[in-house]
């Protein structure tokens, strides 16, 4: 599995690298190393995914027409990352994460 999905996982559902730290049983310090794909024991990825999973993370392995991924818990409502800001004239064009939605 990609580093970067356990990384989306982890701020998709608006925690700290700390709050899954501790949820994992890891140090902060080795749950870093892992998100930023250094390396790390099978041992660690096992005990970050079982945590993410615990909270309603599934992740999918690649298809023949898609990379892989991952799927929210049943009723997620997370805040967005990106928001409009305002400016003088009202609202940007550009409004946010839903212009990005296929």
């Amino acid at each position: 599995m990609h580093p970067e999905l356990l990384l989306a996982a982890r701020v998709a559902l608006g925690l700290t690298r700390h709050d899954l730290a501790i949820q994992a049983g890891i140090g902060e310090r080795t749950l870093a190393d892992l998100e930023g794909g250094r390396r790390s024991s099978v041992e660690t990825y096992l005990l970050v995914r079982q945590a993410l999973e615990s909270m309603g993370i599934i992740f999918q392995p690649s298809s023949a027409d898609a990379g892989p991924g991952l799927r929210l818990p049943e009723g997620w409502k997370g805040s967005p990352l990106v928001t409009p800001r305002k400016t003088r004239r009202g609202m940007r064009k550009n409004q946010g994460p839903s212009d990005f939605a296929s």
